[in-house]
């Protein structure tokens, strides 16, 4: 019984996975040079963008710079992108994750000590074209640093930005440029 329900939990996460990837594949790619997305990775692996899907649940609709994480990891980011209950109406809120990275995975990031943190700003907002009723998303700041302090501090101001201007926000090369060019750290 629990290989049968752990083979139906691994089809059901592969078809959204699936579901995923086409909806993913249908939006913009934020577009960067090489050199930029290495010295940016020094600080911040992405910044994930995270909708609620009426009919599919949390789904990660996008990293920038884009990132193949494993299905797993999709996963992992896009659930736990929201908080575990909804103290407000309407609002924000900026909470932290840590997820276990995928040994397996093929996207060659390294981790300094096996986890990826999070930083994630959620917001629900009243949409009455939604068939729930509102909007809910999350902007959340990927990184394999421990630095709670300055990453919260960091998504409670992105995530406000985002939730104004959108994906040109993220897409404003300035933005990536001028963390990519902060001197690395020294660990």
């Amino acid at each position: 019984m629990a290989i049968h329900r752990q083979r139906s939990r691994s089809i059901t996460s592969n078809i959204l996975h699936e579901r995923r990837k086409a909806k993913q594949a249908s939006g913009k790619q934020l577009e960067l040079d090489e050199d930029i997305v290495l010295k940016l990775r020094r600080w911040i692996i992405g910044i994930a963008v995270v909708e609620f899907d009426l009919d599919d649940g949390p789904m990660l609709a996008g990293t920038y710079p884009p990132i193949a994480f494993s299905p797993v990891e999709e996963e992992n980011i896009a659930f736990s992108a929201f908080p575990d209950s909804l103290q407000f109406d309407q609002g924000s809120q900026v909470h932290s994750i840590r997820i276990r990275k995928d040994q397996s995975s093929s996207d060659n990031l390294t981790t300094l000590d096996g986890f990826i943190y999070g930083f994630s700003h959620f917001t629900q907002r009243r949409d009455p074209t939604s068939k729930r009723g509102y909007q809910q998303s999350s902007v959340v700041i990927l990184t394999q640093h421990q630095y709670p302090a300055l990453f919260s501090s960091l998504t409670s101001v992105l995530g406000p930005l985002f939730q104004s201007h959108g994906l040109p926000m993220l897409e404003n090369p300035g933005h990536c440029y001028t963390i990519s060019s902060t001197t690395a750290i020294a660990v």
